[in-house]
């Protein structure tokens, strides 16, 4: 039997954005008390960190085109299969 961490549970059911979110402020505070980094720097800098890492996440399950779902190795061959013999019988309708 495993010992119940409340932590690490929780931990591990914050969402990834927030993780980032998380880190950008951190450094940000970082920089401008530390570093002594002007604030309107450190404001443009995390806007753009945070672009960057949105659309990250936003293109984050689009790993498999064919229906934009994950799935396994023999469920995308079977899907690759498919679309193949889809684009062959479109192709030879037109004629």
């Amino acid at each position: 039997m495993q010992p119940f961490s409340p932590i690490s549970e929780f931990v591990a059911r914050v969402p990834p954005f927030v993780k980032v979110l998380v880190l950008v402020g951190a450094v940000s505070f970082v920089a401008i008390f530390a570093f002594n980094v002007a604030v309107g720097t450190v404001l443009g800098y995390s806007i753009f960190a945070l672009l960057c890492g949105s659309h990250l996440f936003m293109h984050g399950s689009h790993a498999d085109h064919p229906g934009h779902k994950t799935t396994g190795p023999e469920q995308q061959e079977d899907l690759r299969a498919a679309e193949l013999k889809r684009d062959r019988t479109e192709h030879h309708t037109g004629c």
